[in-house]
């Protein structure tokens, strides 16, 4: 607002209460002012503390679920290797049996 600006709203102010009202509008006016930038900030100030409450959840929620899939993949690792080393027993076993096969067949 430019100084030409508040001098009009000053003006229009003076005309409408009269100077003997005027002190008093004014001081209820900075009193409301003042309540509503007070209300402002309370606002501001518990939107901010659930927005932490909310950022704190998540980040929680967030690590359980990295602990989960590390112990998920942990257990995927475990049971992989098992089936390899199964695999791998499995396919001696069947060479054992199948070698000395063939032997008994070429021994008669």
């Amino acid at each position: 607002m430019g100084g030409g600006e508040i001098l009009l709203i000053m003006l229009l102010a003076l005309l409408l209460f009269g100077s003997k009202k005027l002190p008093e509008v004014a001081k209820a006016l900075g009193k409301g002012m003042a309540e509503l930038r007070k209300a402002t900030e309370e606002i501001k100030r518990e939107l901010e503390n659930s927005a932490e409450d909310i950022r704190a959840d998540i980040s929680e929620i967030k690590e359980n679920i990295e602990k989960q899939t590390g112990e998920t993949s942990s257990e995927i690792k475990e049971v992989t290797e098992t089936l390899q080393q199964t695999a791998a027993d499995a396919g001696k076993d069947i060479d054992e049996i199948t070698g000395e096969g063939k032997k008994n067949l070429y021994t008669d």
